[in-house]
C-alpha cells in the first residue's frame, strides 16, 4: 500500500517537477518515493521511527507539528495512528495545503500560520499537547532561537509530553544544503541545549546520512542513552 501511494504521488508530481539523472529532486514527497522504490530504503526513515516512538506512548495523542509544510508526516505516517488529533504549524504553507485539502480529516486536523520562534501555538482541544514534533527546520534558526523554541515547546507540553526533533547534523563547517547554515555540529552542545529544559534526552546521530534524531521529556522515555 505504501509503495502504491508513493508511486501515485511520484507520478502526479513528476509531471510538473523536474528530476535529474542523479535522482535528486526539488520535492520531499518525490524524494521519498525515489529512495524507497529505486534505492531500497526510506529517505528520512529515522524520522518516522522516532515520531512513532513518541506517539505510541499515548492513547489518542494530541500532536503539534512545527514546520509542517504540506503536512507531510501527517499524510504518510501520523494519520494511521488511532485517535490522532493533529495541529500543523508553519509560517508559509497555504499554497501547499490546497494540493492536499481532500486528504485531511477536518474533524481531527487544524492548521495554524505562525512564526513559532516568536509565537508558539496554543493547544486547541486539550490543556496541553502530548507530542510536539520539529522536523527538518532546526537548522533554519540560530542558537538563541533554538533555546526560545525549546523552552516555549516545553510549556505547551503536558507533564508527560514528549518533544521530537530531527534535522541535519554535520561536523564540517560547510553544509551541502544551502538552508542548513545552522545545522547541529557538536553532539555535546546539541544534547546540552535540551537537557537545560528537559530531564530526559535521547539523541541518535546518523553521521553517514548526516542527521540527528532526538526525544526530550520530563517523563521516562521509551529509549535512552
Amino acid at each position: 500500500m505504501l509503495k502504491k501511494a508513493l508511486q501515485k504521488l511520484y507520478e502526479d508530481k513528476s509531471k510538473i517537477l523536474w528530476i535529474d539523472k542523479y535522482q535528486k529532486c526539488s520535492d520531499h514527497d518525490i524524494d521519498v518515493y525515489v529512495r524507497y522504490e529505486r534505492e531500497g530504503y526510506f529517505g528520512w526513515g529515522h524520522v518516522a521511527t522516532i515520531i512513532m516512538l513518541a506517539l505510541n506512548q499515548f492513547d489518542s495523542p494530541y500532536i503539534l507539528d512545527l514546520g509542517c509544510g504540506s503536512g507531510y508526516y501527517y499524510r504518510h505516517l501520523c494519520k494511521y495512528v488511532s485517535g490522532l488529533n493533529y495541529v500543523g504549524c508553519d509560517n508559509d504553507f497555504a499554497s501547499y495545503l490546497a494540493i492536499y485539502e481532500d486528504e485531511f480529516n477536518k474533524g481531527n486536523t487544524d492548521f495554524v500560520v505562525a512564526d513559532f520562534a516568536k509565537n508558539m501555538p496554543n493547544p486547541l482541544k486539550k490543556k496541553n499537547f502530548d507530542v510536539i514534533t520539529w522536523n527538518g527546520s532546526y537548522s533554519c534558526f540560530d542558537d538563541d532561537e533554538h533555546k526560545k523554541i525549546i523552552e516555549s515547546a516545553s510549556k505547551k507540553l503536558g507533564q508527560n509530553g514528549i518533544l521530537v526533533v530531527s534535522d541535519y547534523f554535520s561536523e564540517k563547517n560547510n553544509s551541502p544544503w544551502y538552508y542548513s547554515i545552522n545545522s547541529a555540529r557538536d553532539e555535546g552542545k546539541l544534547r546540552k541545549i535540551f537537557q537545560e529544559v528537559f530531564d530526559n534526552v535521547f539523541l541518535y546521530i546518523d553521521k553517514k546520512e548526516g542527521g540527528f534524531y532526538l526525544l526530550a521529556s520530563n517523563r521516562k522515555l521509551p529509549v535512552n542513552n
